[in-house]
């Protein structure tokens, strides 16, 4: 009878140990390492005693021994399963995350340009940004801000660098070291504000003649669009500003071929509004 109640014992001890609270299991552990100790106790000590019933003494030390150490044995295992569970249990730590650098957001385009052309330029800027390029030029800079250290970092920071050349812009310092940035970036794309000879290394990148203005029917300004186009990783640009003279079938391809471009709703909305 005392064996059938010794496993339902066990068991419950053992639940207690991978499933209890920790108090609980320290207890748990505890009791099972002591019956190791008992058992082992007995294990050693009777054959011993039979055997040699002359040192008595020495048996049971040998016996307590043997007990101590199957006590040290189970409680030894049962911590350290335990403590594994319990670490399989948590979630895997999330990676740590780099330390946080400030980066200055950059925009698509750069314009640089003399600063009394400012009107003219003004002109190219709203189309820009009728067609969903972020823009900048040194009419944005807010009070406050330092004049240089802003433009240094839009010029640095910008995606292409757009210089519109006069004759003005050439003499001009800032748009010379402007378009050098640019150049050295390999995001330069150059049109021409006014007809002017340009100095080299300059000579040596075509500028977009735009002296006519701007829209799908000057060829210079496609190519100027092209450029900007693939800087910015928006290639159908230039194809954009064609849409409205070649039909539904081009707005159609025009719309397969760009379906992640910030103009997909304009040319939707265009389409549906072409007459049948």
């Amino acid at each position: 009878m005392a064996y059938l109640l010794t496993l339902p014992v066990v068991l419950l001890l053992l639940v207690a140990v991978f499933r209890g609270p920790r108090w609980l299991k320290f207890v748990a552990t505890l009791i099972l390492s002591l019956t190791a100790a008992f058992f082992a106790f007995f294990a050693v000590g009777i054959p011993l005693n039979n055997h040699y019933g002359w040192d008595r003494n020495l048996v049971y030390w040998c016996a307590s021994i043997a007990g101590l150490a199957a006590a040290a044995g189970v409680f030894s295992l049962l911590r350290r399963w335990t403590a594994k569970r319990a670490v399989s249990a948590q979630p895997p730590p999330s990676p740590r995350s780099p330390p946080r650098t400030f980066t200055p957001q950059s925009v698509d385009i750069f314009i640089s340009y003399k600063r009394d052309e400012r009107a003219l330029v003004h002109v190219i800027a709203e189309r820009l940004k009728a067609l969903k390029l972020s823009v900048w030029f040194d009419a944005d800079i807010h009070s406050g801000k330092t004049f240089d250290a802003e433009i240094d970092r839009h010029v640095r920071s910008a995606r292409c660098v757009l210089v519109r050349w006069s004759p003005g812009a050439v003499a001009s310092d800032w748009v010379r070291g402007e378009a050098t940035i640019g150049r050295q970036r390999n995001v330069l794309a150059a049109t021409m504000l006014v007809a002017c000879e340009l100095p080299a290394p300059f000579n040596l990148v075509h500028a977009n003649d735009l002296t006519k203005g701007i829209g799908p029917g000057n060829g210079e300004w496609l190519q100027a669009l092209e450029r900007i186009g693939a800087l910015v990783e928006r290639p159908g640009l230039a194809a954009f500003e064609r849409l409205e003279s070649l039909g539904p079938a081009a707005f159609g391809e025009w719309i397969a071929r760009n379906a992640g471009d910030p103009l997909l709703e304009e040319a939707v909305r265009r389409l549906k509004a072409l007459p049948v």
